[in-house]
């Protein structure tokens, strides 16, 4: 349960699409706080996304979402999944910024998400 809350908090769209065009809010009510403060399952799915270490499904599942969430902010997630997904950044960025670094450079090698979030990513962190 843990690696699927890390899994759906990091893009806050970890499930296959529903046909009206939203993520699954399968789950949705996971503690996103605790796959943070638990650095092996962090670790794990990190390794994943990095394409260093082998990946659930549910890692899968992300690696095929997640270009489709940044190039379109997430308008398909839920308000959990969003809010989740900012959690997440925030951490990335605040506490394991070489991590965000890696996952930028495979999910947004051309800069093109970083600049077009840019703004929204710095109010958050408050930078």
């Amino acid at each position: 349960m843990l690696r699927t809350v890390f899994i759906l908090s990091f893009v806050a769209a970890l499930s296959v699409a529903y046909p009206q065009g939203s993520y699954s809010d399968k789950f949705d009510n996971v503690n996103v706080d605790a796959i943070l403060n638990d650095e092996a399952t962090y670790q794990t799915y990190f390794n994943c996304l990095a394409n260093r270490g082998p990946c659930s499904p549910e890692g899968d599942a992300l690696k095929r979402i997640l270009p489709d969430a940044l190039q379109n902010r997430c308008n398909k997630c839920t308000e959990k999944q969003k809010a989740g997904a900012i959690k997440i950044i925030t951490f990335l960025l605040l506490k394991k910024h070489s991590d965000f670094e890696v996952l930028a450079n495979i999910y947004d090698p051309q800069g093109i998400y970083r600049q077009k979030y840019g703004d929204l990513v710095k109010k958050r962190i408050g930078k």
